[in-house]
């Protein structure tokens, strides 16, 4: 059946959010006395949410949620620092728009702060569809999301492809029965994703294309 709808994940998939979630985990640390961590630190703790994110860099501390909410705070203090799209990111979403497919982001970076980098780095090709965590909704690798979009564009499992960079995007996909492209310049390595189902691989964005019917 013919693609109708690409969906993507956010962080390490169209944008490169290492550093800034570094930066921003960091300040809120710095606050409490502990430990910084390193940018290989922070592409290993991300993939599950904000929440979880700090929990993994704080470990087992009392103060985790104070430790959160300060790590909120710098993120809408400094939403865009240090980030930057995937090269050549932007020629496939334009692409993909003239064909006629429709984009969405999926993402479990939350919703507010979803919208505004997608808002902030994609005025030239803004997507159809935008979905961040939201608050007593699951997050990836729950499947929900995915039916939600599928729903508002009313297409079938079978016209969509998901694609994204790491383990959960992986599974969000398999377990919303869609097809999955794993792109190789993220926040995981190629063994990861294989490991949690992936078969579908691209080194570039242009690839991407070799997967769309």
């Amino acid at each position: 059946m013919k693609t109708k709808l690409v969906i993507f994940d956010l962080d390490g998939t169209l944008l490169n959010t290492a550093k800034n979630l570094q930066f921003c985990v960091n300040q809120a640390l710095k606050e409490y006395g502990k430990p910084l961590i390193t940018l290989k630190q922070t592409v290993a703790f991300v993939g599950n949410g904000a929440k979880k994110l700090i929990e993994r860099a704080v470990g087992d501390d009392e103060r985790v949620d104070d430790v959160f909410n300060t790590f909120m705070g710098m993120m809408k203090k400094y939403p865009t620092h240090l980030i930057k799209p995937y090269v050549q990111i932007k020629t496939l979403l334009k692409k993909l728009k003239k064909s006629g497919i429709k984009t969405a982001v999926f993402s479990n970076k939350p919703h507010q702060a979803t919208e505004l980098l997608c808002g902030e780095f994609f005025t030239t090709c803004p997507f159809d569809y935008v979905l961040g965590q939201k608050p007593n909704a699951p997050l990836k690798p729950n499947p929900n999301g995915v039916y939600q979009i599928l729903k508002h564009f009313n297409l079938k499992n079978e016209e969509c492809v998901f694609v994204g960079d790491g383990e959960t995007d992986a599974q969000t996909a398999l377990n919303a029965n869609v097809d999955f492209v794993g792109v190789l310049w993220g926040f995981r390595t190629k063994e990861i994703l294989k490991e949690h189902g992936a078969m579908q691989f691209v080194n570039a964005p242009s690839e991407i294309l070799n997967f769309i019917n």
